[in-house]
C-alpha cells in the first residue's frame, strides 16, 4: 500500500513519513520559506522502501496509447516545491508518466535526495528544451547539516560508501572503477 501526501503548506513541525511500499506526492510539501529558501526549525523526511513518486495523471486511463494526451489537472502539480530529505531505499524518486503529457514547469527540491536508481522526472526535445514533465531545480538544504527529520538516521555519518563510479569523458566514452571500503 502506498502513502499519499496531503496538503502540508507550510508545515511547521518536523515530521518523517515512512512507507514499506511507495510514497505518492500529491501536493507541495513546504515549510516556512524566505525568498524561496526554507527557514525555521521544521524539516521533513520522506522514506520509502520502494518508490517516492510524484503524481502525474493523464486525460485517459489508456496508458498503452501514444503519449500525446493532455495532463489531468486534478492529478498534475505544476511548479512543484518539496522541502524534504527524500530517500528511496530500493528504487527511485520519479514522476508518474514523466514522458507523457505537457510540461509541468519546475520541480524544486530544497533538501536532499537519495535513491538506489536515478529516476526520471521529465524529458527534453532535440534543442534541450523541456518536452514533458519537469525541469529540475535541486538545492541542498543546509539546515540538514544540523537539523534532522525525526527518526531519520544521520545521513552524513551513516555507513555509506561508493560502490561503483562511472567517469564520463566529453568524447562519449566511459570507464568504470570499482571501489571497496570497510564500514
Amino acid at each position: 500500500r502506498a502513502i499519499r501526501s496531503r496538503s502540508l503548506v507550510p508545515y511547521s513541525t518536523s515530521v518523517t513519513i515512512a512507507s514499506a511500499n511507495n510514497i505518492i506526492i500529491t501536493s507541495n510539501l513546504q515549510t516556512t520559506e524566505t525568498s524561496g529558501v526554507p527557514t525555521g526549525a521544521a524539516v521533513m523526511g520522506l522514506v520509502a522502501d520502494q518508490f517516492v513518486r510524484v503524481e502525474h495523471g493523464l486525460g485517459s486511463t489508456d496508458y498503452s496509447a501514444a503519449c500525446n494526451q493532455d495532463n489531468l489537472s486534478t492529478q498534475s502539480l505544476p511548479n512543484l516545491t518539496l522541502d524534504a530529505a527524500i530517500l528511496s531505499l530500493k528504487h527511485s524518486f520519479m514522476v508518474d508518466h514523466y514522458d507523457c503529457g505537457n510540461t509541468l514547469g519546475t520541480l524544486k527540491i530544497n533538501g536532499a535526495l537519495v535513491q538506489n536508481f536515478r529516476g526520471a522526472v521529465g524529458t527534453v526535445d532535440n534543442n534541450g528544451n523541456a518536452a514533458t514533465g519537469y525541469v529540475k531545480n535541486y538545492t541542498y538544504d543546509d539546515r540538514l547539516a544540523y537539523l534532522l527529520p525525526p527518526y531519520l538516521f544521520d545521513i552524513s555519518t551513516g555507513g555509506w560508501e561508493v560502490d561503483r563510479e562511472t567517469l564520463c569523458d566529453p568524447g562519449g566514452s566511459s570507464r568504470s572503477e570499482e571501489h571497496t571500503s570497510e564500514l
